[in-house]
């Protein structure tokens, strides 16, 4: 148990580290990105209110540049333009020089009427006049297209104009700090989870000491207290037999029973959850066992008016500990037969699916289940009668066993509450 816990202790902190390093990977990423992104947008919608290009006058140093009102003045700035509208871009002085851009115009009828790529060596005008074909079939307004960022500007005589910024060597930037960001998160990871799983014994080791103080406190406590209650119980018998039975004997001897038998199942659990003993493990018939198991239980559904159920495939074998899986079947059953209201029908199946067996136990239960109550109807002392009747003889230990038996074999236990219905589903491996 202590080794699963160090494992899962591990592993939860190894997905933990993950995701805060893959969290910090990528808004880092994310935010270059949109800066690249951003940056971009910004000189493309420059160029565009400046007719396609860089104003010549362009030095943030000096004033802005000036603005015509006429629109056929071609000198460089859009007539329909404001000297404010270039107040909101800050440039370094450099960025004319560095950004490689061009233009392809259409007119009303969407046919090319100019393209400009004197801004930039790579990019040919038949490839210009593709690309920006390419951009009216997408419809939107801003994009990338391959290593280029564009924008769609309109004019206000009717022509389209499409600017593409070469982007190419920001892109790669991007790319060098995404592998190296990625790489160096991945690194710290495998570094920082061997370190984990190396120190995590130390982490553990309190926990385990303080488990296995508990594990011997009760195995030690129980074969203590059991020669006691067996005075006892003497006892209760001589004076039966000097004084004759009465109510108070009675009562003594029912006590001791049932202290009796909460000793042995907390030393029966104490036992489960050590590592599983695997020389006692050998082939057995499954159905078998099954059925002689829960066979003794037909007299007790018997007297409460109960319907005693089974659906048990033949001819199952399992290898596993035999006497484990029949304590397994009396347990559940017991625990059917406890909770379960008179007149109603009790149901037991096993099956076999693939390399594993699947046994289920249904009831009607007397008490109303909540999902808090189905989480820990498991742990130990635990009881879903919140009175903690007597009548009923349980102690909250017999599902804990249960599910130690499951775990000891591999397996996997649940409970469900649906329709009044309490249902236990076991999944053994064969």
């Amino acid at each position: 148990m202590i080794g699963k816990l160090r494992v899962r202790f591990s592993v939860l902190f190894i997905i933990s580290l993950f995701l805060i390093l893959a969290l910090m990977v990528s808004v880092m990423n994310i935010m270059n990105y949109s800066s690249i992104i951003k940056e971009s947008d910004n000189i493309l919608s420059f160029i565009s209110l400046n007719n396609g290009v860089f104003p010549e006058e362009f030095d943030r140093k000096g004033p802005p540049p000036q603005f015509s009102d006429d629109k056929n003045d071609t000198s460089g700035g859009h007539p329909n333009n404001r000297p404010e509208d270039y107040n909101k871009f800050d440039f370094s002085p450099e960025v004319p020089f560095e950004s490689r851009y061009f233009t392809v115009t259409f007119d009303e009828a969407l046919e090319v009427s100019k393209i400009d790529t004197s801004k930039i060596a790579a990019v040919s005008d038949e490839d210009a006049e593709r690309m920006a074909y390419k951009v009216l079939k997408n419809n939107s307004s801003y994009g990338t297209e391959n290593e280029y960022r564009y924008i769609v500007y309109e004019n206000s005589d009717g022509n389209t104009r499409i600017t593409f910024l070469d982007i190419g060597r920001k892109l790669s930037s991007f790319n060098t700090f995404l592998i190296i960001s990625s790489v160096t998160a991945l690194a710290a990871l495998v570094i920082t989870s061997i370190i984990f799983i190396i120190l995590s014994g130390n982490i553990i080791n309190p926990i385990a000491e303080s488990y296995e103080k508990q594990k011997r406190f009760v195995s030690d406590a129980g074969h203590e207290i059991k020669t006691p209650l067996t005075i006892i119980n003497a006892y209760a018998d001589v004076i039966e037999i000097e004084n004759g039975k009465s109510e108070y004997t009675d009562e003594i001897k029912q006590q001791t029973k049932r202290l009796t038998t909460l000793t042995n199942e907390l030393v029966y659990l104490a036992k489960m959850e050590e590592t599983p003993d695997r020389s006692a493990f050998t082939e057995f018939s499954l159905t078998d066992t099954i059925l002689e198991s829960a066979e003794p239980f037909r007299g007790i559904a018997h007297n409460k008016s109960i319907d005693f159920k089974m659906d048990i495939e033949p001819l199952v074998n399992m290898h596993g500990n035999v006497m484990s899986i029949e304590q397994l079947i009396s347990v559940i059953t017991d625990n059917a037969m406890k909770y379960s209201p008179e007149n109603e029908t009790i149901f037991l199946s096993m099956q076999k699916k693939g390399r594993a067996a699947e046994i289920s136990m249904s009831n009607k239960s007397v008490n109303n289940l909540s999902d808090d109550d189905i989480s820990h109807v498991f742990d130990r002392f635990y009881r879903t009668d919140k009175s903690r009747n007597s009548e009923t003889g349980g102690h909250g230990i017999g599902l804990s066993v249960a599910k130690a038996i499951v775990t000891a074999h591999n397996g996997k236990i649940s409970a469900e509450y649906k329709d009044s219905v309490f249902t236990i589903r076991i999944t053994l491996p064969l």
